[in-house]
């Protein structure tokens, strides 16, 4: 029995078009930006003493940079926005059965998400 139905038509589709390259795109930004979170955490960490620290008596920052922390959120909720618009974006475009959402933009939007949760647990207190 063959199938006359949509089958018949064949794929249209001559490559990514702008919303696929797109949400690419916001993915990339976005682990870009989820990079750039990591650095700053990094950065905003207390100094942890090794042995040559306390060796040589070199004191380091014993508590947290809280100005770096609160750019480390803002970087998180425009993580989570990137995400978000990203996954509009292919929400509106998935109309075949060979589409797909972005694992990427899921995964994404789920430790943007936990990163500024953890952060308004974390460091909110302080300001």
């Amino acid at each position: 029995m063959k199938n006359f139905g949509y089958d018949r038509r064949g794929e249209r589709r001559r490559g990514p078009d702008v919303w696929r390259k797109m949400i690419s795109w916001l993915s990339v930004i976005g682990w870009i930006l989820m990079l750039v979170a990591l650095v700053l955490f990094d950065l905003a960490k207390p100094h942890m003493m090794t042995f040559f620290d306390r060796f040589f008596h070199v004191s380091g920052a014993t508590v947290w940079n809280y100005q770096l922390t609160l750019y480390i959120f803002f970087v998180m909720v425009a993580g989570f926005v990137i995400s978000v618009s990203g996954l509009l974006i292919n929400a509106r475009r998935h109309r075949r059965k060979k589409d797909h959402y972005s694992l990427s933009l899921m995964l994404l939007g789920i430790v943007s998400l936990l990163g500024a949760v953890y952060y308004m647990f974390r460091f909110w207190q302080q300001y």
